[in-house]
């Protein structure tokens, strides 16, 4: 689970105990003879947290927000995510599906047209880089906008944006 959904489910939480309490407290202080409310409180039972397979409406995949909204699901930090943004779109202009068979170093795909260096296997990688960082399992797997946004987190967290500067740098 996310730390965006752990914190919107602790939220929604909280403030069903908070509520469930102070409806408590003011049944308790009309009832004459009901007990005093401070000297204990009653927890009902907590809703269940949501499913780990709920579905969280993102914006379409081929949109700025779609792209913003996966890469922050992803982990990419705040402060980077206008960055990936304006990455994607240079890239691929948000297509999900972009695919460059001829570029120098192998094929590139998805949102942020992530090289085949990072998921093949290699002498130093023999599962590919992607596969044993727990990514993805096959490079078609970056056409899925997640996991190209999971791989581009990845790949930032080690390499930051360097692999997707231009000839000016930036």
């Amino acid at each position: 689970m996310t730390t965006a959904r752990k914190l919107a489910a602790s939220l929604v939480t909280a403030v069903t105990v908070f509520s469930l309490a102070v409806g408590h407290y003011s049944a308790a202080k009309e009832a004459p003879n009901a007990l005093k409310p401070e000297l204990y409180l009653v927890l009902p039972d907590l809703p269940s947290p949501p499913p780990t397979s709920t579905t969280t409406t993102l914006p379409p995949a081929n949109t700025a927000a779609g792209v913003a909204a996966r890469a922050l699901a992803a982990g990419l930090p705040p402060d980077q995510i206008a960055k990936a943004v304006k990455v994607a779109f240079r890239e691929s202009r948000y297509q999900p599906l972009a695919h460059n068979k001829n570029d120098t170093v192998g094929q590139s795909r998805g949102h942020y047209q992530i090289n085949s260096f990072w998921c093949e296997p290699s002498t130093y990688w023999p599962k590919g880089w992607l596969q044993t960082k727990g990514v993805l399992s096959t490079c078609n797997d970056l056409f899925i906008p997640a996991i190209n946004a999971a791989a581009m987190v990845a790949i930032w967290r080690n390499s930051g944006w360097r692999p997707w500067a231009t000839r000016n740098g930036k």
